[in-house]
């Protein structure tokens, strides 16, 4: 069973931790475990015990129960007395009137009035990695404040005339509290901007915050960012007035598991990271050099960042996901005219869009549909996947641009100028994160500050269609 490996490049290709260079997490669990226990049968075979079997049955129960009932004990303990990553709240503003059963009532902040120091370097988080890794992004060292409400603002406000909402691409994952765009954009409008993106949101999440923290700002612009990569998801049930997470996600957060989890990643990864791969031409062209030559930057991204581009227009408009985020937009839309706010939506574009049309080029048209294939299937031949692919791969923002459009909401794509950037050499993701460098905020700063010095209709209609 050991000589059964998986799958290493379609794990490399998805940036999953490989463990002893052959198998993946679940895997080498799984025949770790049995393995145990056929050594125990094997045991009881070669020295049978001098027990009757239900002295045995007893035996091995309590033994069981025993170890079940520490873990438990051990695990409460530990959950307890470790400082919460993220405070959650439920909303009850207007909660009656909100969709339960699609819609998630809760809002997210990090602990209050706290200050991180972080050291943040820009390499694969997985030991064994891609056949030809290049340099990424020099290290950086990062400050993270957050304020008396637990969002990353350097001074609490009780009025703001700038209100921002998004995910990690708002708050600012990997740059330095000086560095995310909304502080950008305050130095350039001279206005004053409350930020309350949070790591890990979703369009549900936003409109709660608002609701919850940003109307008592009494803000005169919200400016809403919705990332390509997580904010299109399907939003996912959560029953009305349930409070407790299931069996499942007890045990996925238990930070016994966590822990064993990170051990063995630390102590296992690393082991024959650098063995040779024999199928490693689907994964062999990242990470890509844009643009080419001495003063090339390199960027590198999941496959599931470019398969989730490859429907078209038509499909995503038929989605489940699309349905989920207009019906959220709506309320956010209906939410800030009530209460005579500008509404402005921007588009965080995910690295595909932005780097595949300057490296064409350089990715073959089979290279592309064997990455494409470890998550789909059913895939036309290469030239054709490649030619819809290119086709598709505006198309959610395209969609997002006609909703604005039909809805009288200002739109801000922030697409053309980071590929702009791009081409000229300025480093604006980082290499193997997702997050834009300071650079790349410094550049999505300056399209959202054109768009509110730009004279716009009022997008505060009577109501909506």
């Amino acid at each position: 069973m050991w000589l059964a490996t998986s799958e290493v490049s379609q794990l490399i290709a998805k940036q999953r931790h490989v463990l002893v260079g052959w198998y993946s997490e679940s895997r080498f669990t799984a025949l770790a475990i049995l393995t145990l226990i056929l050594w125990a049968i094997a045991w009881t075979v070669a020295f049978p015990s001098k027990l009757s079997p239900r002295q045995l049955r007893v035996r091995m129960a309590t033994v069981v129960v025993s170890v079940l009932l520490a873990l438990a004990v051990a695990d409460v303990t530990w959950r307890l007395a470790r400082s919460p990553r993220y405070v959650e709240k439920t909303v009850s503003l207007q909660r009656d009137d909100w969709p339960a059963d699609r819609v998630d009532d809760l809002v997210r902040h990090r602990p209050p009035s706290l200050q991180y120091q972080i050291t943040f370097k820009d390499q694969p988080e997985t030991a064994r990695s891609y056949p030809h890794r290049a340099p990424g992004y020099p290290t950086v060292n990062i400050t993270l404040t957050t304020d008396q409400r637990g969002f990353r603002n350097r001074a609490s406000r009780s009025r703001a005339e700038i209100v921002t909402l998004g995910d990690s691409y708002t708050e600012g994952s990997r740059v330095d509290d000086s560095e995310p765009w909304p502080v950008l954009l305050e130095k350039m409008t001279g206005r004053s901007v409350y930020n309350l993106g949070i790591s890990g949101a979703s369009p549900s999440y936003y409109l709660n915050v608002l609701q919850a923290y940003g109307l008592e700002l009494q803000p005169e612009i919200v400016i809403c960012m919705l990332y390509e990569g997580n904010d299109f998801r399907v939003q996912k049930s959560r029953a009305a007035g349930r409070r407790w997470p299931w069996p499942r996600e007890i045990f996925k957060q238990s930070p016994i598991r966590l822990a064993l989890k990170r051990t063995m990643i630390r102590l296992l990864g690393p082991v024959n990271a650098s063995a040779t791969l024999a199928d490693a031409e689907p994964i062999a062209w990242l990470p890509v050099a844009v643009p080419l030559g001495p003063d090339a930057c390199y960027y590198a991204f999941q496959v599931k960042d470019l398969t989730q581009l490859y429907p078209s227009p038509q499909q995503l408009r038929n989605s489940r996901r699309w349905q989920d985020v207009c019906a959220t937009l709506h309320r956010l839309i209906q939410t800030c005219r009530e209460h005579d706010i500008r509404l402005v939506l921007t588009y965080a574009p995910s690295k595909p869009p932005v780097v595949l049309p300057l490296a064409g080029q350089q990715i073959s048209d089979e290279q592309l549909h064997a990455f494409a294939s470890y998550r789909l299937d059913n895939l036309p031949p290469p030239a054709r996947f490649k030619q819809l692919l290119y086709e598709h791969l505006s198309g959610q923002e395209s969609l997002l641009a006609q909703f604005c459009d039909q809805q009288g909401v200002e739109f801000v794509s922030s697409t053309a100028d980071l590929r702009l950037a791009m081409a000229d050499g300025v480093q604006v993701y980082y290499t193997y994160d997702q997050h834009w460098t300071a650079r790349g905020h410094q550049v999505v700063a300056e399209a959202v500050n054109r768009q509110l010095a730009a004279p716009t209709q009022s997008n505060r209609l009577q109501s909506l269609p």
